[in-house]
């Protein structure tokens, strides 16, 4: 199970209570936390506050930390 998904779980929510918090669809959420889609760089954020930075902002983001370091060098 992903992080985002874990933490939306853990605190008892629905893909309706994030998705409404953040402002995105449920269904766009769903393929965030499957990581089927990844969402816009302004949902990301909303997303890293909205979990109180719990989850890193590369996962959220999905991407891969250690390939974003390796295109940085």
């Amino acid at each position: 199970m992903n992080q985002l998904r874990k933490k939306r779980h853990e605190r008892g929510l629905t893909l309706q209570d994030v998705a409404t918090a953040v402002g995105v669809a449920p269904s766009n959420l769903s393929r965030v936390e499957r990581a089927q889609q990844s969402p816009s760089p302004t949902v990301a954020v909303r997303l890293y506050h909205f979990y109180d930075q719990e989850v890193p902002l590369e996962l959220i983001l999905n991407v891969d930390a250690s390939a974003a370091q390796d295109r940085a060098a």
